[in-house]
């Protein structure tokens, strides 16, 4: 890294950074037979995966005063690649179990695989800052991209962006207002590429040698290696871009004591990249990636606070609250995307993403209750029902349970989230309680699905399952909430999606309380010591909810997928003393 000045305001900065990594992961699996547990053969995993990155960028910025007028501009280039190569090997079946190499194993039960993976990124940037008696404000900012992502029809992206602002607490119409120390409005807009689709997506994948592919031709009826196409690529591939419009204020009140910052937002994400679900009939396994979607956002977003000071008492209270709501406004041409199965033990798909909807609510059957005798099953309906399964209800009545009977049944998105903070230091003591909570959404509490039915993978036992089955439907019991258990479950009381797996995923958790103390400097006798401060401290240390499993805080990096509950290990509650030495 290193800048120089050319002139005064003039200046030209260059970096790089370097990344390297090279990690070996081996795991070992002996031939036991424990219980319930089997494992027939032997199995050695040898992983390797190693990586190298760089970054570059090049800036040439300029900043300058002219009377009332502040000017600042920069221009610049930047540069990155990203290079993965992974190995994988893989050996079953040790007649000797002490020799752990992959040579040890059945030559016939070894397999290998391997994938490489580069990436590159290439930007130019500009961006001017025009400030007017520091009460009008204005910048300007264009940026192009370049990705390998994207074939050589579409790999360069142009976005541009704007601000205003205006300092209406600088005019002199303000002069009088002496409670207002300060009062901003801004608004913004602008476009942001996204490139993250992964590599090589322009590209068709094949698939050559695999046994399905093989065909017996000619007069000699040899067998001759095969291929086929398992996802097309798609050379139209181009950037998807992010464009939002915002505006806001920022304000302050009593000599700065109270402050508040409101945002509005409208974002529309255009040209989404998506894989859309195909048929059978496709002749492929998955769809290319194609720029076939658009959705909306709305959002608004609230931030207050308010500090004093009471003789040796400070004190501060802020806090803050948010909303947004998602809809989709498009999916090109291609149908409603269904989420992945929630659960490695059954297929069963939660999510739904269609136009005019949310991304990713939950959709499955409503559960009006559960059958309490034969007498009251409807066979028609549900033909496969009896005494202690759900009794779903007929969306569209016409008399039979069909996949038109699934509809909405809850949302991962919350109405609105918040947090809070109270700071308080009273003669070397300090004091802090941080709040967090979200209102309003749903979570699929899919870990009923391994925990409840008790039905053990390999059909030969059960295993341990939630204590919560003790309540579950028995004859003559009356209860209403958890079905009966048996190992053939035919009317899909856990083999469905269903109001059954929703709950209210609203909580409140106390964050963090921390009290410290700093001992005077007319204590520490020491000259190598200048300041001492020792404190207790509490992470996570109650949540409110209602939710039934381990922690209400449920995410996911797939927005399809969100607020699905497959097993999140909770949030831990910590307890921490320790001592902040300064010298």
């Amino acid at each position: 890294m290193g800048s120089i000045i050319i002139f005064k305001g003039l200046k030209l900065r260059s970096t790089i950074g370097l990344d390297s990594y090279n990690t070996k992961n081996t795991s070992w699996e002996p031939k036991v037979q424990r219980g319930h547990y089997r494992n027939l053969q032997a199995r050695l995993t040898d992983q390797n995966n190693r990586g190298f990155n760089w970054v570059l960028e090049n800036t040439l910025s300029y900043s300058g005063v002219f009377d009332k007028h502040r000017i600042s501009a920069l221009v610049g280039q930047t540069a990155q690649k990203n290079r993965q190569d992974y190995l994988s090997s893989v050996g079953k079946e040790y007649i000797n179990e002490t020799i752990q190499v992959i040579d040890g194993s059945k030559s016939s039960e070894r397999t290998t695989s391997g994938t490489k993976s580069e990436y590159t990124l290439a930007s130019y940037l500009g961006r001017i800052n025009y400030s007017l008696n520091d009460r009008y404000l204005f910048s300007l900012s264009i940026r192009r991209d370049g990705s390998s992502n994207f074939g050589p029809n579409n790999k360069w992206g142009v976005f541009p962006s704007t601000s205003i602002g205006w300092n209406i607490s600088e005019e002199e119409f303000m002069k009088n207002l002496k409670f207002i120390y300060s009062l901003k409005l801004r608004g913004s807009w602008g476009q942001l590429g996204n490139d993250n689709i992964g590599a090589f997506g322009y590209y068709s994948t094949v698939r050559i040698g695999n046994n399905a592919d093989n065909y017996i031709l000619g007069k000699n009826q040899g067998l001759i290696t095969g291929a086929s196409i398992l996802r097309p690529g798609n050379p139209d591939l181009k950037w998807e871009a992010s464009e939002q419009l915002n505006i806001g204020m920022d304000a302050s009140f009593f000599n700065g004591k109270l402050t508040a910052n409101v945002d509005y937002y409208v974002k529309e994400t255009k040209d989404m990249l998506i894989s859309l679900p195909v048929s059978f009939e496709a002749g492929f396994q998955s769809a290319p990636s194609i720029n076939g979607g658009s959705i909306s956002n709305k959002g608004l977003e609230l931030t207050m606070g308010f500090r004093e000071k009471i003789g040796d008492l400070n004190w501060s209270i802020s806090g803050n609250l948010s909303s947004v709501s998602n809809k989709v406004t498009s999916l090109g041409i291609g149908l409603p995307i269904t989420g992945s199965s929630v659960s490695s033990y059954i297929s069963l798909p939660a999510t739904y993403t269609e136009v005019g909807e949310e991304v990713g609510y939950f959709k499955g059957y409503i559960v009006d209750g559960i059958y309490q005798s034969d007498s009251d099953v409807d066979l028609e309906f549900q033909p496969n029902a009896k005494a202690g399964d759900f009794k779903f209800r007929d969306i569209n009545n016409d008399g039979v349970l069909t996949d038109e009977d699934k509809t909405k049944i809850g949302s991962p998105w919350p109405n609105f989230t918040y947090g809070a903070n109270i700071d308080l230091e009273y003669k070397g003591f300090d004091f802090n309680l941080s709040i967090t909570g979200v209102s309003g959404n749903d979570i699929f509490n899919a870990n009923k699905i391994n925990t409840y039915p008790m039905k053990y993978f390999g059909g030969s036992g059960v295993v341990n399952a939630s204590k919560n089955i003790l309540n579950r439907w028995t004859p003559g019991s009356g209860r209403n909430e958890i079905p009966r258990l048996i190992y053939n479950d035919a009317n899909g009381n856990y083999g469905n999606s269903s109001t059954f797996y929703v709950e209210d995923g609203s909580f409140m958790r106390i964050r963090n309380i921390t009290l410290g103390y700093t001992i005077p400097n007319n204590i520490i006798t020491t000259n190598i010591i200048s300041s001492c401060r020792l404190y207790i401290s509490v992470q996570n240390l109650f949540t409110f909810t209602n939710y039934s499993g381990f922690d209400p805080e449920v995410s996911s990096s797939n927005p399809i997928n969100s607020g699905i509950d497959d097993g999140v290990y909770p949030v831990p509650r910590t307890f921490l003393a320790g001592i902040n030495l300064s010298f």
